[in-house]
């Protein structure tokens, strides 16, 4: 029923058509409801399309466009899909076309059948985006009673009735509804009014039963119980509060004047009580009396305490207390676990829990009391006799036994100044929370100390009193050795191993900081639900910055459909910048749904990345010239005279258009990284340069014939003026997708040489960070390449693992891809174990892990 209300005002009210309301819809509504159940529907060019909302295409939609429910939500959700058309950078176009079709069939499907209810306009056909194909629409309900009969006929009924709780009352509570509706509401009811109607019809909704009566046992007040067949009947709970023999009250009453009213019953209820007493008694073959005699302020109610008094004068009382029916197990006396206690004088005393001899015991036989009973039994050292689930106990215990790791693992603020921690320490950590993975510049170094540590590489140098040096990534992290047992399966340490086809560097990464959120994520697609927010999502506003820079990039000289530089090599010169920046800007402004919008938040977030309009604009514009973040990143674009676009939002391919192949471990197979380059620089290299290249053996007639920056653009906040370069840090040494790019472009271009890599960060100020192959510097120095650092030399030494001279940028990007190899033999051999960092905070699968607590989690 709450499913059903939900859906009748999905596109009502302030939050009409609001994602969530949509998403609700194409789950089903709970319900299970299908929008091709109630029709015939058929796609003339795609049979086997049919309208369906693809939840995560919603979800998609509704952040980049920034849609929110409430007035003309339904025209914009519309508009959007209208223009929406396959990203050929996103790959499965075949897919992105199915999903675009059916979605906006379905939404137009959904806008028909919603319409007696909304009172729109609805239509029998519809354009399909994508096909521009003629589609059929099904035929609008008349009446709030159509619509319900709609949705109950559309509702996915095997579910409903396979839903076994006994708390569960949706099949009940819909047939009670349409009870109801057809009493309570005009045939012809429609609109919102109806819809308020039918949220007081399904008030007290019909709830399941209590679970007082059953098939062979009834929980009866005394007086019902009269009458009732009984082989056995217990006694209990007839103490003098819940059995109450006091006459009730009569407002502005007392005693006296109801006696002269005639209205005094003196003993009327207890002459009731004795009578029926006396009925159940003689009526039941097995009576069990529970007496409360010996409990402070609870004894029995007076017609059971007569009874039992009656039963003492007779000499009845120590044969009553001693007889046992056939059916009564006794327990031993030593069980700790015995549900009855022999007094002195052979009455049964039960015996709920409480010690005996020292020891806790707990009685029962429901499910509760024997997991109570087996844990008290495991905890005392006793033999268990119910059957144990090893994985749930060990499961409970893991976290101690983590956190207990956690207590003991080296820390590498407790250094001395100058002390290293070695390498070795590494298979000790069990978080990476005291890691210093994100450094900032000081604590990189100078003068190589970092690079020339005997022992190199360790997690951490103390610099001075201050400053521990960065840690050279140890992730990740190897799971926790704790012996021989099944410990073992549950930390994650054993599990089913899981080899991909492909890889790409987010899902690199993902192994890397947490295997267990990455196993959890890419395994079970288990994620965090999404909620929207009043502002541009964050990653929306990245997507902006992205789509400008490929925009403007391509706007200069010829590019292919792929994002491949086509034209020979030159500096991004346009000869008119201010017209360049309009016409890009004109570009984006029909890419970007969102940026022609009025409201506050659209118009504050334009003027962030464009700057204002003119005074005179009437209608959403941004400034004629260069302005706002996006202004100032095409300021920083036209300064990089030392090197030409080379690739732009490029799939990394070879010369056959596959995804490369890349060696990145002896312990692992070479893997097929699939990367999407943000921005891919050629040097311009001159006569002069290339001679100096030759002479210093970095360039021969063997190659390499090219030489190449890449550039990762991230949209940042702020930053302040000291902390310029944390991106770009975090990108060298927390991060493996700048290598990765790396190491796959010299796979597919194999006379390509990548000399530099960096993040563009742009927020309050664009910069092109580049982080130069040492080796090449006299080469390329006096070039505009970008925002130069070298922090690199610092941290790696100048020789590969084995032993061969090399640059500091080749040895890191050796020891990224020894990181990325650990990540995929991780997911292979299935070591799934948790690696708790300040990221459990937000992390979305916290509920899930059980351990994100010792990160900072929730």
């Amino acid at each position: 029923m709450a499913g059903l209300l939900r859906a009748a005002k999905a596109g009502l009210g302030s939050e009409a058509w609001s994602p969530e309301a949509l998403i609700g819809l194409a789950g089903g509504a709970s319900m299970g409801f299908d929008v091709a159940k109630i029709g015939s529907f058929q796609h003339p060019v795609e049979p086997t399309w049919r309208p369906r909302g693809h939840v995560d295409l919603l979800r998609t939609v509704a952040r980049t466009a920034h849609l929110r429910g409430g007035q003309g939500a339904l025209r914009r959700w519309r508009g959007v899909f209208s223009a929406m058309r396959p990203d050929l950078h996103r790959g499965r176009v075949a897919m992105q076309r199915q999903q675009i079709e059916e979605t906006a069939w379905w939404l137009e499907s959904i806008a028909v059948l919603w319409s007696s209810i909304t009172g729109a306009d609805g239509s029998s056909t519809f354009t399909g985006p994508v096909t521009e194909s003629e589609l059929t629409l099904p035929t609008a309900p008349s009446s709030l009673h159509a619509w319900v009969d709609m949705m109950l006929n559309g509702a996915d009924w095997p579910m409903l009735r396979s839903r076994t709780s006994r708390f569960d009352a949706s099949v009940a509570g819909l047939h009670l509804l349409k009870e109801r509706l057809n009493v309570g509401l005009a045939q012809d009811a429609c609109g919102p009014e109806a819809v308020a109607v039918l949220e007081l019809l399904a008030l007290d909704a019909p709830t399941p039963s209590s679970g007082a009566q059953g098939t062979d046992v009834m929980v009866l007040a005394p007086d019902e119980a009269i009458g009732q067949p009984s082989g056995l009947t217990v006694l209990a709970g007839l103490d003098d509060e819940a059995w109450s023999m006091r006459p009730s009250d009569l407002p502005w009453c007392d005693r006296a004047a109801r006696a002269s009213l005639g209205l005094f019953d003196g003993d009327l209820a207890i002459r009731k009580g004795r009578n029926v007493l006396g009925q159940l008694l003689a009526s039941s073959s097995c009576v069990v009396v529970f007496d409360s005699s010996a409990e402070d302020g609870a004894g029995p109610s007076p017609p059971l305490a007569e009874w039992l008094l009656h039963v003492r004068r007779n000499g009845h009382w120590t044969r009553m207390n001693t007889a046992r029916p056939d059916w009564f197990r006794q327990e031993e006396a030593a069980d700790i676990h015995a549900l009855w206690t022999v007094e002195a004088g052979g009455a049964l005393c039960p015996r709920p829990g409480g010690f005996r001899n020292g020891q806790a015991g707990r009685a029962g036989r429901q499910r509760r009391d024997l997991r109570q009973q087996t844990g008290l039994d495991l905890d005392a050292g006793r033999d268990v006799h119910a059957p144990v689930n090893r994985g749930a106990l060990l499961a409970a215990f893991a976290p101690s036994v983590l956190e207990d790791r956690t207590r003991r693992q080296p820390e590498p603020q407790s250094l001395e100044t100058g002390e290293v921690l070695p390498w070795s320490e590494a298979e000790k950590l069990q978080t990476t929370h005291r890691l210093n993975l994100r450094p900032s510049p000081s604590a990189v170094g100078k003068n190589r100390q970092v690079a020339q540590v005997d022992g190199w590489p360790h997690l951490g140098l103390r610099i001075n009193g201050n400053v521990v040096s960065v840690t050279l990534d140890p992730r990740p992290l190897a799971p926790p050795s704790l012996g021989q047992g099944a410990l073992h399966a549950v930390t994650g340490s054993e599990g089913p191993g899981r080899e991909a086809a492909t890889w790409s560097p987010s899902r690199l990464q993902a192994w890397v900081v947490c295997p267990r959120k990455a196993w959890l994520e890419q395994a079970f697609d288990v994620s965090g639900e999404e909620t929207g927010a009043e502002d541009i999502d964050r990653r929306e506003q990245g997507d902006l910055v992205h789509r400008f820079e490929e925009t403007s990039l391509r706007a200069h000289g010829i590019w292919s459909e792929e994002g491949w530089r086509t034209s020979e090599s030159g500096p991004f010169a346009p000869q008119d910048l201010d017209a360049h920046w309009r016409s890009t800007i004109d570009a984006v402004f029909e890419q970007t749904p969102w940026l022609a919008r009025t409201d506050a938040v659209a118009m504050h977030r334009r003027r962030a990345a464009m700057g204002d309009g003119p005074p005179s604009a009437t209608g959403p514009t941004p400034s004629p010239r260069p302005e706002g973040e996006l202004g100032r990143l095409l300021m920083a674009d036209s300064r990089l005279t030392g090197v030409s676009p080379l690739a732009a939002e490029w799939a990394i391919v070879n010369g056959e258009g596959e995804a490369p192949t890349v060696a990145l471990s002896d312990d692992v197979p070479g893997q097929i990284l699939r990367c999407r380059i943000d921005r891919a620089d050629e040097v311009i290299l001159d006569e002069a340069r290339r001679q100096a290249a030759v002479e210093a053996g970095l360039m021969d007639e063997q190659g390499p014939e090219r030489l190449v920056i890449l550039r990762d653009l991230k949209s940042v906040v702020g930053p302040e003026k000291s902390k310029l370069q944390d991106r770009h840090l975090r990108a060298l040494y927390d991060e493996v997708q700048l290598a990765a790019y790396a190491l796959a472009w010299e796979a597919a271009r194999p006379m390509d040489r990548v000399v530099g890599v960096g993040i563009s960060s742009v927020g309050a100020d664009a910069y092109h960070h580049v982080e130069l192959d040492s080796a090449w510097s006299e080469v390329l120095d006096g070039l505009e390449l970008g925002t130069g650092t070298a922090h690199l030399v610092q941290t790696h030494p100048s020789t590969l693992r084995d032993g061969t001279p090399a640059s500091p940028f080749r040895r890191w990007l050796q020891e990224r891809a020894l990181t990325m190899g650990k990540a995929v033999l991780a997911s292979t051999e299935g070591q799934v174990n948790p690696t708790p960092s300040k990221a459990c905070s937000s992390c979305s699968v916290a509920s899930a892990c059980g351990v994100a607590f010792l990160g900072g989690g929730r």
